[in-house]
């Protein structure tokens, strides 16, 4: 079924979640006029192209407030038919593609046609739902879980639009409704589509049926997609179908369901787990994202607390996806995400001082400090995001409690600092600089006793340097810091005067040093 209608060469206005113009409104209504409304139902559905497809269904959304309220509904429930998350083997990101053929391509291509195709449907039942022609027959139940995939739009299978679209459509069919009737559609969408999902990927990994009760209990939140167990065809196939769940317990979690709570994490967390578990990066972003929101919501909650040293266990994983083996931009969101969690949920659990002080310290031991061993060569932009959680979320914590790995940062910190390559991220020297500034702050008596000629000796290496290019506004701010540092350090120094004189000698030798040095106390 196609020629029936011309592409209009507007329509690309329109491939967003924008009102139709008065303009375009008077275009589209003449191209309507030629052809009888079932067929353009039909070709907003079957048509041969997906321009026919797109435009029928561009067609029918300016006509909406013309039509009975039975062809509303019969339009509705296709419409509704219609909203199926595409089963495929998703590229997650761009930089999954070190190579595109003409497979790659036609993939994207299909990938594509089928996002815009569900953009329309969703402008269109974003139409139908505000039409005042439009009565309550269909099952809201359906409805809510159709458009909760796509919720979040940091999927491959929605945007920008699509996800303010869905919100959209979902806003408009809650906002009258009491809490309880909340409740009802949300935990039906649990009971109908999560809970049977989770049924499905247990019975997938049920090798022995001997476990011990403990084992028993917890055999529902052990992680089943990744590394943790053998992949299997099953399995694969089951990600192919259920990928989309994320979105879904996105959406969920952002109402709060006030009755029978606890049965709605007990499944929520199980299936969660086993989304990050997987391997694929950019399914454990969006796993880690809504765990924050679920601890967060939730920490309070005994049910959550005893699920706390699982959840460490699988946001470890997580650190460990680092380049060149992973991306740097699916890299950077992830540990952008799952370090700081990882340390909420350490607070959370270690209650004891002491104990979280040790598990810090090892976090920076373990993965922190192997991190950047590992990156520094590799990526500025990961380097930078691992010297924030150091700096953020872990010396903010431990303060002087850091002692015990001072001396491997010290390390690491100042050969980062006098390295001529890392001069030319300005914000990555003023981090460093920064954190050091905390070690001296807190650690002082140390400094003093063991790296304060480290410290001068970086400190003055990186301004002689920096002096070079003074007409540089960025080097001009670091020059600064530089300067400020120098007058801590001497602060941290028990014997000034002999800190001065170090000092002195150096002048003596460079007189190019004098502004780094210059102060009334020196």
């Amino acid at each position: 079924m196609t020629g029936v209608l011309k592409p209009f060469p507007f329509i690309n206005k329109y491939t967003n979640d924008s009102e139709i113009s008065d303009e375009d409104l008077v275009i589209i209504n003449s191209h309507s006029n030629l052809v009888d409304i079932d067929q353009i139902i039909d070709l907003s559905f079957d048509g041969d192209t997906f321009e026919d497809r797109n435009s029928s269904a561009l067609i029918l959304e300016s006509l909406i407030p013309s039509l009975y309220p039975t062809q509303i509904n019969d339009l509705s429930n296709r419409v509704l038919k219609s909203l199926e998350v595409l089963e495929t083997d998703y590229i997650w990101c761009g930089d999954d593609l070190s190579e595109v053929d003409d497979n790659i391509r036609t993939k994207i291509s299909k990938i594509e046609i089928y996002k815009l195709q569900q953009l329309f449907k969703l402008r269109l039942f974003r139409k139908i739902l505000t039409s005042s022609n439009f009565a309550t027959t269909c099952d809201f139940n359906k409805v809510l879980g159709k458009l909760s995939y796509f919720y979040i739009e940091d999927v491959p299978w929605s945007n920008e639009y699509m996800t303010k679209l869905s919100r959209c459509c979902i806003d408009v069919i809650l906002r009258d409704l009491q809490q309880k009737d909340k409740d009802f559609f949300i935990t039906t969408i649990l009971h109908d589509i999560l809970k049977p999902r989770l049924i499905e990927v247990n019975k997938l990994n049920r090798t022995d049926l001997k476990l011990n009760k403990k084992k028993e209990l917890f055999k529902g939140i052990q992680p089943q997609l990744g590394f943790s167990k053998n992949s299997s065809h099953e399995l694969d196939h089951w990600k192919l179908k259920n990928t989309k769940l994320l979105s879904t317990m996105g959406f969920i979690i952002n109402f709060e369901v006030q009755d029978e709570y606890q049965n709605f994490l007990k499944i929520i967390i199980p299936l969660l787990l086993n989304f990050l578990d997987d391997h694929e990066c950019s399914i454990k972003y969006q796993s880690c994202k809504i765990l924050s929101q679920i601890i967060n919501q939730y920490k309070r909650d005994n049910l959550i607390k005893s699920y706390y040293a699982i959840f460490i266990d699988s946001l470890k994983k997580c650190l460990l996806y680092l380049p060149s083996l992973t991306p740097i931009s699916k890299s950077s969101k992830l540990l952008s995400e799952a370090y700081p969690l990882l340390i909420q949920l350490y607070q959370l659990y270690y209650r004891d001082e002491s104990e979280l002080n040790e598990k810090l310290i090892l976090l920076i031991q373990d993965y922190i400090l192997i991190s950047i061993t590992a990156v520094k060569d590799k990526s500025f932009q990961i380097l930078l995001i691992l010297l924030d959680i150091l700096n953020d979320y872990l010396i903010s914590n431990l303060k002087i409690d850091i002692i015990p790995v001072l001396s491997k940062l010290n390390d690491e910190l100042l050969s980062l600092l006098i390295d001529p390559y890392v001069l030319l991220k300005p914000e990555l020297v003023t981090k460093i600089l920064m954190i050091l500034r905390n070690f001296m702050k807190y650690c002082w008596i140390i400094i003093d006793k063991k790296y304060k000629y480290d410290y001068l000796g970086a400190f003055t290496i990186t301004y002689k340097r920096l002096n070079d290019d003074e007409s540089n506004i960025s080097n001009l701010k670091l020059l600064e810091i530089l300067r400020e540092n120098i007058q801590i350090l001497r602060e941290s120094c028990e014997d000034k005067q002999s800190f001065d004189s170090d000092c002195d000698k150096l002048l003596e030798k460079d007189n190019s040093l004098t502004n780094l040095f210059k102060s009334p106390c020196i």
